[in-house]
């Protein structure tokens, strides 16, 4: 499991940033937000039109680039708040 730099940078008092992520769905995107110096991306499933096949692209690309990746799931049964977190989303809402 990889450390999580933005529960960490929290903790510390630190100011993060990070954008929602609605449209996306290449993984070359993510690595512009990393250059843009996000430090987490906000992967909204609710309003969205990701299936979870993309969703896993792009957490695993996320975690490569070193983002921290938080899901918002369509909903807040466990089926699919699990399902976030086996994608390697450090973070669900």
């Amino acid at each position: 499991m990889q450390p999580n730099r933005v529960k960490a940078a929290l903790k510390a008092g630190e100011i993060v940033s990070g954008p929602i992520v609605a449209e996306t769905r290449t993984i070359g995107t993510i690595k512009k937000f990393k250059l843009a110096g996000h430090d987490f991306l906000f992967l909204d499933m609710e309003h969205a039109m990701f299936d979870w096949e993309t969703m896993v692209d792009i957490v695993q690309a996320s975690l490569a680039y070193d983002i921290s990746p938080i899901v918002r799931a369509t909903d807040l049964s466990y089926p699919l708040v699990a399902r976030a977190l086996d994608t390697g989303a450090q973070g669900v809402i």
